[in-house]
This record gives structure tokens, C-alpha cells and sequence, in this order.
């Protein structure tokens, strides 16, 4: 809970004066803005350290796998937060990871399974963060109204629903493919 609203705090107060700005407020300028921001409703805040600054942005190793090593979650692919798939992700990463040593003779070739499995998700969620990030971490009004107006239609049209249920799940291999549920709607393991 306490990351969740650091993460939230970090997003919020970096567009303000950008983050080496922020970062430079005496402590009562600090505190001022932060009320600015968020009112009284998370109580008094206090320093617990020194500041620190955490640009939300696109970040992704070149390669997650080498010798002896293997990167998942956001080791590997770390994104903004507003699609919640940071953890989902993760527990995917090593779900397929674990299949694919399980199911291949070697490492090697359970590397390369591995690699194919998560590479079409990963770069989906890659892509999809990257083109919402400006949407949900702007102070521009005009573009909160459409992110709102256009995110409610979606939400409301038939064949779209489904889609969007598919991105929160992790399910997403593309834009127009998905992995599917079990019959009893279940993510297969």
C-alpha cells in the first residue's frame, strides 16, 4: 500500500516543475506542493530520507536472457504503472520460465521457448504503455477529457470490452491476439 501511493506521489508531483526541480525544494516549499497536490486527506507527510527521483518511462533490457541468467517482470520490462501490469507480468515471466524448463530437454532450448512465449506479450504491453503514458500522466485538461471519453466508449462497446478485460488480465499478445482462458475461464497453467 505505502508503494502504491509513493508511485502515485512520484507520478503527480513530477510534472509539475520536472524532477530535478523537484527534488531541489527546501522542505517547505516541498511540503507546499506536495498539499497543493493532494490536499490533507494522506495526513502529515514527513521526509522518512533523502528524496529521490523515479522518471516513469519506458524501460526494457536489451536481451533477458544470457549465460546463466534470465531476467523477468520488470528486471526485464519495467513500464508505467497505469495498465497494473507490473506484477501480472512478473508471475507470468516465471510461469512460462518454469513450463518451458519443465517441457524442453535443455536450457538452451527452454531458453529459446521461453523467449518466444513471452516475447509478442512483452512487447504488446511495451507498446501499449508507452502510447498511454502520455494520457495518464499529463496536466493537460484537454487530453484527461479525452482519454476519459474515449476510455468510457471503450469500455461500453462489445467487442472492445473484451479486448480491454484481455490487456488488465495479461493476456495480450498483440494488438489483435490474446492467450485464452480454460473453459472455466481460468489462465491455463
Amino acid at each position: 500500500m505505502q508503494d502504491q501511493i509513493a508511485a502515485r506521489v512520484r507520478a503527480a508531483l513530477a510534472p509539475v516543475l520536472g524532477d530535478d526541480a523537484l527534488l531541489e525544494l527546501d522542505e517547505p516549499r516541498f511540503q507546499a506542493e506536495f498539499g497543493r497536490r493532494f490536499g490533507d486527506h494522506l495526513g502529515p507527510v514527513a521526509a522518512a530520507g533523502p528524496r529521490w527521483s523515479y522518471p516513469l518511462r519506458l524501460v526494457h533490457a536489451e536481451r533477458y536472457i544470457d549465460t546463466r541468467l534470465v531476467l523477468v517482470g520488470d528486471a526485464a520490462h519495467g513500464t508505467s504503472p497505469q495498465l497494473g501490469q507490473g506484477a501480472n507480468l512478473g508471475l507470468l515471466d516465471a510461469h512460462s520460465l518454469a513450463r518451458s524448463l519443465a517441457e524442453s530437454g535443455d536450457v538452451a532450448g527452454a531458453m529459446d521457448l521461453f523467449a518466444r512465449r513471452r516475447g509478442p506479450s512483452n512487447r504488446f504491453y511495451r507498446s501499449a504503455s508507452d502510447l498511454l503514458t502520455p494520457f495518464f500522466q499529463s496536466d493537460s485538461v484537454p487530453l484527461a477529457i479525452l482519454r476519459d471519453l474515449v476510455l468510457r466508449q471503450a469500455c461500453q462497446t462489445p467487442f472492445v470490452r473484451p479486448m480491454l478485460t484481455g490487456v488488465l488480465a495479461g493476456l495480450r499478445r498483440g494488438w489483435f491476439s490474446a492467450d485464452s482462458l480454460d473453459a472455466d475461464g481460468r489462465y491455463p497453467l
